[in-house]
């Protein structure tokens, strides 16, 4: 199980390193989320960090809807501390030993939980784990393309910088899309479901419907 140790948590969504860990296991990949290139101190955050797929950085916890490979080695590496959102079917008949004993489920017939992807299901853990200040990156709700569909890191930091100070970003050949009406929804019925949380996102890009605020980092 996952050791709370404040009220604060910082909830990461898909980075640039769950990127090179899915071309090293040579899987489908997607461009990271754009607003985790704002913020990347996770060594000194002020509070308890929370990572979408598999435990990275220090996380006390991770959340997943996939019964991934990565996800069910990161289990076994972290037992307990990693949480999936799934169904009592794909617990009894889809996960073996000794994956499924490393594994903490969460089921649909218990527990109300988004299950559009794992980056919400990883939202609603942390508020489920107790945290009353939840600080998001990379929760952006956007989908983002790169010329040839090959993520260029340069040109995403450029882009993503640009477009939070204000600046003219049309000279970037990027395309950004809105997700799906169901992901900006469920992400609502979680903040609007939850008046005892404050619920902050690192930058305007991100769609999330609350404040944006940078992650407090600890006084050194």
């Amino acid at each position: 199980m996952a050791t709370v140790r404040s009220k604060r948590a910082l909830v990461i969504g898909r980075t640039v390193d769950d990127l090179r860990k899915c071309e090293s296991m040579n899987f489908s990949n997607h461009a990271p989320a754009l607003t985790t290139l704002l913020f990347v101190d996770y060594a000194n955050f002020d509070g308890d960090l929370i990572t979408a797929q598999t435990i990275k950085y220090g996380a006390v916890a991770a959340g997943s809807i996939e019964l991934s490979k990565r996800t069910l080695e990161s289990a076994l590496e972290y037992p307990g501390q990693v949480y999936i959102g799934t169904s009592q079917h794909a617990h009894d008949y889809q996960t073996p030993e000794p994956y499924k004993s490393a594994v903490s489920f969460l089921y649909t017939d218990k527990y109300d939980y988004p299950t559009a992807n794992s980056g919400l299901f990883t939202l609603w853990l942390a508020v489920h784990l107790g945290y009353t200040e939840i600080y998001t990156i990379g929760l952006d709700l956007i989908s983002t393309t790169f010329p040839d569909n090959k993520y260029n890191h340069i040109m995403a930091s450029n882009f993503i910088h640009d477009f939070e100070a204000g600046r003219d970003t049309s000279k970037y050949p990027v395309e950004t899309h809105l997700k799906d009406h169901l992901s900006f929804d469920i992400a609502e019925k979680i903040i609007n479901d939850n008046p005892q949380v404050s619920f902050y996102r690192t930058g305007k890009f991100s769609q999330l419907p609350c404040e944006v605020k940078k992650p407090p980092i600890r006084r050194k």
